[in-house]
């Protein structure tokens, strides 16, 4: 049976379907009792009829309810309404292994580490005198928090390990279901024992377990055959290739246990799941000493068996640098690359890392001996981004307390400190952790790079204005470089060895053609232009003692000779990367390069481009606007013929755009200098006032709708237009630091058709992160987000007051937007789905509903991050205007890859020829 939304099952809300197998069919549920999100599983109707079917439905209710571990599916609640048998359990985001696999080959750390928790799952649930019987990839889901195994629909109960005999916590398995010869589970998966029609018992799991670890890491099935016939055939007598073919780095002691673990005789196999898991915990903690058991002989290390002995891809760092200090002058470019895992909320994540691309400034940074890495990262249930250090000869990142909102990490040169910026200050702190130490105030988009002489050189401005020096202990920062005509701000500096010279991007407000990377001498102050229309310019050394300069124009690392001594490049840039991107932040590619030559980088194809479509409740879209951009702060005017937005081709650089959405026509309506976006219309439909950033003239700006006349700057003001009041008289602004406090602004609208005047705005509130207010259609209530209590809620406040704030969103939201007759109230939810509660205003008092799902198909936000509107409300109520990938999803078909580059610069030597 399908059952539709809102069908009570007991105390349980049907929201949506998740999904159907051969035991249920499962449905996301909102449990009324509790306020939180379930999965509900029921029999479907071709099985409910059949008593065996039933009493395995009835037996997984009791499997799952014996179990309580922090890798396995947790069950809620069982029960029964109206003939329909229910099992209430944990709801999981997250994609299933199998869905995963469908790309490839797991990085070798992330395979381990799933490994080790599936065993863990599995030995948990032997102890317990349980055999899952159907062990497969699409049995196991990955989450935030790791594996999760789950389905245990043809569980079996055996005696539990440790017993000493009686009877089992569970009813046994039916005769019938296995004595006519039925064969219960996947064929792939299936230990030889069960495809003979033997008993099964913990061991067959174990096989199943290790045919999902070799699939896991050489990214196809361990056994394969092209009937059902030949594949029972290939799994009863053949032997898989070992996992080494397919990955070499793969150590050889864990190709071993997945052999042993996919014995033919269940006897030759781990015994237990315990010895198994402990087994793999030990491969994954002994690093280099694993190396000692190889087979190579110890006198003649290669670098493969350095790599291979720790298991993980990113160790095999540690090994090359050995090898390379050892080896000949010749030495070849190395590449390894592990996947940035996209989880359902859209951010990456590698292992359980998440990055925190979406906020301002770099996330980067290598230690300058490539050692260890820092990267900027969200780990914690407060959302916050946080430093995050790994030595690559180890498995887990670690965070550093202290360091929240931190962003824009850079190593000492010594490598035992980390400098960053955060909540206006640019601060540093022990790689090992410890107390951070404040040096001095900076701006949130800045970035810095730390001398060998004891001075840090930054852009402490935030990126608008020129760069600066100060003590690495702290002190009054000096100017360092003065901006030109026509410069923003310099940014992105890298002292250079010797502390005698700084590279840095001179930057416009355009695009990368508009920039370029110049040096300034720290000794004669002299500064020049090196490469016109790139960015981020960098230093990399040779082992010859020969320097390059790389830098990268658009998603392109170009490469040319660099004299040290003339501060000068010689010949022609030369391309050496195709595909240098960025993790949605406000740089315009991810990398770093270590002293010693080794480059890495955010590979892929970066944010894709998106477009506009309508979607409706029932989660259908069409098309609006198809032209691939990045689209932001979609609003329709007073009579909802026409949509305003911003749009542009590259990330943070745009212009105003207007859609008829009667004829499907679109116009540009600016062509400014730097960005515009943030469009409001005014009350009658004439003007659209909007912000200009990224130039020197920043502000707000007013136009025509109809573009007559140009644009005109009503004020240098440092904020967000956000929404008209619905007299016309006060239009409300956002400013402020979204780390510490934003402010809601307001500011009188008045003077003549022709010269329209902005007040000066006046503090309404204060919120922390982005409030993007929105009047009601009387006027009298403002609606915002805030996350003062640690979660970004919707509030409603009355304007232009006194009273106090009333909460709407209960579970987080944020992006309110009021319906054209003031009684419903629309936000986002944090999965990115709208919702939508019904209000009522009387007076001076605000009620609200429970907020509900409005569609379940979810939608993009705004790729850096920032306050611009993600979606727009047809007047009408019945549909909206939102932005998802060109098909019409949220979903990115192309994986990005964390890459390191080994012996880059002799890469760069041998492919880069100064001019004679």
């Amino acid at each position: 049976m399908a059952l539709p939304a809102g069908t009570r099952l007991g105390p349980y809300e049907i929201q949506s379907a998740l999904g159907a197998g051969g035991m249920g069919e499962v449905y996301k549920a909102r449990d009324t009792r509790l306020e939180r999100i379930a999965a509900i599983k029921i029999l479907p109707d071709t099985l409910a009829p059949d008593p065996g079917f039933r009493e395995r439905f009835d037996r997984e209710a009791k499997a799952i309810a014996a179990l309580t571990h922090p890798h396995i599916c947790a069950v809620y609640d069982v029960g029964e309404q109206d003939g329909i048998a229910y099992l209430v359990m944990e709801h999981l985001e997250g994609e299933t292994l199998a869905q995963r696999l469908e790309r490839g080959a797991l990085p070798l750390a992330q395979a381990l580490r799933y490994a080790i928790e599936i065993a863990a799952a599995l030995d948990e649930a032997h102890r317990a005198g349980i055999v899952h019987r159907d062990l497969k990839p699409g049995n196991i889901m990955l989450t935030t928090v790791g594996a999760k195994l789950l389905d245990f629909g043809l569980a079996k109960a055996t005696a539990p390990i440790g017993a000493a005999g009686g009877l089992s916590m569970l009813p046994t398995t039916p005769p019938g279901l296995t004595a006519q010869g039925t064969l219960l589970g996947t064929f792939q998966y299936m230990a030889p024992e069960q495809l003979e029609g033997h008993e099964a018992d913990t061991r067959t799991d174990i096989f199943a377990f290790g045919a999902v670890v070799y699939e896991m890491i050489a990214g196809r099935k361990a056994f394969e055959g092209k009937s059902q016939a030949t594949l029972i055939a290939a799994i009863i007598s053949s032997e898989p290739a070992s996992i080494i073919a397919s990955q070499p780095l793969a150590p050889p002691l864990l190709d071993r246990v997945v052999k042993k673990c996919l014995a033919k005789e269940p006897v030759a196999r781990w015994q237990t799941a315990r010895d198994l898991h402990d087994e793999l915990k030990w491969i994954a903690e002994a690093g280099s000493q694993i190396a000692a058991t190889s087979q190579r002989p110890v006198d003649r290390p290669g670098w493969w068996q350095l790599a291979t002995a720790a298991g993980l891809m990113l160790a095999a760092l540690l090994g090359f640098e050995w090898w390379r200090a050892t080896r000949p002058a010749e030495r070849a470019l190395m590449k390894f690359s592990a996947e940035l895992l996209q989880s359902p909320d859209g951010t990456l994540r590698l292992d359980d890392t998440i990055f925190a691309g979406s906020q301002p400034g770099a996330w980067l940074a290598l230690s300058p001996d490539a050692a260890r890495l820092a990267i900027k990262a969200v780990r914690d249930v407060d959302g916050k981004s946080r430093l995050a250090t790994r030595r690559l000869d180890e498995t887990q990142f670690a965070t550093l307390a202290g360091t929240e909102n931190a962003t824009s990490p850079f190593f000492s040169p010594d490598g035992q400190w980390i400098a960053f910026f955060g909540d206006g200050k640019l601060r540093k702190i022990p790689v090992q952790g410890g107390a951070p130490v404040v040096l001095c105030s900076a701006g949130n988009f800045a970035t810095g790079s730390w001398g060998d002489d004891g001075t840090i050189v930054a852009s402490l401005s935030g990126g608008n204005g020129g760069l600066s020096r100060i003590s690495a202990a702290g002190g009054t920062p000096a100017p360092v470089t003065q901006l030109r005509e026509g410069e923003l701000g310099h940014r992105w500096p890298q002292v250079l060895p010797g502390s005698n010279a700084v590279l840095f991007t001179a930057y416009t407000g355009g695009g990368p053609e508009d920039a370029s990377v110049d040096i300034l001498s720290l000794k004669t102050h002299e500064r020049r232009t090196l490469i016109r229309g790139g960015v981020l310019g960098r230093y990399v050394a040779a082992s010859d003692g020969h320097a390059y300069l790389v830098y990268v124009h658009q998603s392109t690392l170009l490469a040319v000779a660099f004299d040290g001594r003339r501060l000068a490049v010689a010949g022609t840039p030369q391309p050496m990367l195709n595909d240098v991107a960025s993790i949605v932040s406000t740089s315009p590619a991810d990398f770093d390069v270590s002293h010693n030559g080794t480059f890495v980088y955010v590979s892929g194809n970066g944010e894709p481009e998106r477009s506009m479509f309508w979607l409706d409740p029932t989660g259908k879209v069409e098309p609006l606007h198809q032209a691939p951009g990045f689209y932001n702060g979609m609003r329709f005017s007073p009579d909802g013929n026409r949509v305003a937005f911003a749009a542009g081709s590259v990330i943070g650089q745009g212009d105003l755009w207007i859609q008829d959405v009667k004829r499907n026509t679109s116009v540009r309506l600016t062509s400014l200098p730097g960005s515009s976006d943030s469009p409001v219309w005014s009350v009658d439909g004439k003007y659209i006032v909007f912000r200009v950033s990224n130039q020197p003239d920043a502000g707000i700006y007013v136009i025509r709708s109809d573009g007559s006349g140009g644009p005109q700057r009503l004020a240098k003001v440092d904020g967000r237009p956000s929404a008209f009041s619905p007299d016309g008289k006060h239009l409300v602004l956002q400013g402020g630091n979204p780390f510490t406090a934003m402010e809601v602004l307001t500011a009188t609208f008045a003077g003549t058709s022709d010269h329209p005047q902005l007040g000066n705005p006046e503090l309404f509130l204060r919120a922390r992160g982005f409030p993007m207010p929105a009047f009601s259609p009387d006027g009298h209530w403002l609606a915002y987000a805030s996350g003062e209590t640690g979660r970004t809620e919707v509030y409603v406040q009355p304007f232009p007051g006194p009273g106090g704030k009333v909460p709407i969103s209960n579970a987080g939201g944020g992006f309110p937007l009021w319906s054209s007759n003031g009684r419903e109230l629309f936000f986002l939810g944090p999965d990115r789905r709208i919702m939508t509660t019904d209000c009522t205003a009387k007076g001076d008092s605000f009620s609200a509903g429970t907020p509900r799902v409005w569609s379940q198909h979810q939608i993009l936000l705004n790729v850096t991050g920032g306050p611009f509107q993600p979606y727009a409300l047809a007047p009408d109520g019945k549909r909206f205007v939102v932005v998802l990938y060109p098909d019409g999803t949220t979903e990115r078909r192309d994986p990005m890859h964390l890459t390191f580059l080994l012996n880059f610069g002799d890469e760069l030597r041998r492919r880069v020829r100064a001019e004679e």
